[in-house]
């Protein structure tokens, strides 16, 4: 055969196609020979330079990378060799999903990425963490997130279940706070007498001179002496005719009289203390009530 003969070369290349290998034979002239790139065969045959960069084309995977998953062989290339897909894993070994581990439980071990993630164990998040309580009838502030039967942050006092009783306003009493809530308090003052001072002198407190927060003690104490002259018998504003008085005067400024019949005067009698009679002429004596 001549040299300006073509040889006939006969190359073969693998071509992606539902899985299947086949080869191409292909004529060409002898100037072409040493030309020839297999990375340029289009997609079609699975030779193209990203192929080969990225190893199995369409997210497959080597029969290095499948580990024991269950896949589907769905071709051969020459930069990489087999490539899988479709892959199933293993269900004895990798157990647990999200759809038979979640809520309290988590994901830990290998992982399987098949249809979904699989893991090889399942655990519960209430095994790992600490209940926290510092007193049961205080209760719990904030649970876990992952774990609502344990508690991570407790109350550290009874404050939420008690109620601050102001009373009128005049404070709470030094020991009148809860003993298990030292900001409330439980029993207050009733009266202001503890802010107050007692102001009564040796004659006592002025009339309506006490504190009208306190009214035990004196805001306004006496400078005198005064008498309570009605609560001491004297209702009379003058002595009636024909009798002798007595009488009393306040005091401390007040010089008003009042009188308290005591006994008719000589020649008259008595009679239930309201007349005086002069033998046996009836001689009315006469005052005035106050």
């Amino acid at each position: 055969m001549q040299r300006n003969f073509l040889y006939m070369t006969v190359v073969t290349a693998m071509l992606i196609a539902a899985g299947n290998v086949c080869a191409g034979v292909y004529w060409l002239p002898d100037y072409l020979e040493k030309n020839m790139d297999r990375s340029n065969v289009s997609s079609d045959g699975g030779l193209s330079s990203d192929n080969r960069e990225s190893g199995c084309p369409n997210g497959w995977l080597t029969e290095f990378e499948i580990e024991d998953k269950s896949c589907v062989l769905k071709g051969t290339f020459p930069w990489v060799g087999k490539c899988y897909g479709d892959c199933i894993c293993d269900t004895s070994k990798y157990k647990y999903s999200k759809d038979n581990c979640s809520g309290e439980n988590y994901l830990v071990g290998s992982k399987c990425s098949g249809d979904k993630e699989y893991y090889t164990e399942c655990r519960n998040y209430c095994d790992e963490v600490t209940h926290n309580i510092i007193n049961p009838d205080w209760g719990c502030e904030k649970t876990y997130d992952q774990c609502a039967s344990k508690c991570e942050v407790p109350y550290e006092d009874n404050c939420h279940n008690r109620v601050h009783n102001e009373g009128n306003g005049y404070g709470c009493k030094p020991d009148g706070y809860y003993d298990d809530c030292s900001s409330k308090c439980e029993e207050p003052y009733e009266d202001n007498c503890h802010n107050r001072t007692d102001n009564s002198t040796e004659y006592g407190c002025q009339p309506d001179g006490e504190w009208d927060d306190c009214p035990s003690k004196c805001q306004y104490g006496a400078i005198c002496s005064s008498r309570n002259c009605a609560e001491e018998g004297f209702n009379l504003l003058s002595c009636p005719s024909n009798a002798t008085c007595t009488e009393c005067s306040p005091g401390c400024g007040n010089s008003t009289k009042y009188y308290k019949f005591s006994m008719c005067e000589i020649g008259y009698f008595d009679m239930d203390s309201f007349f005086c009679n002069n033998n046996g002429a009836i001689e009315i004596c006469t005052w005035s009530l106050p």
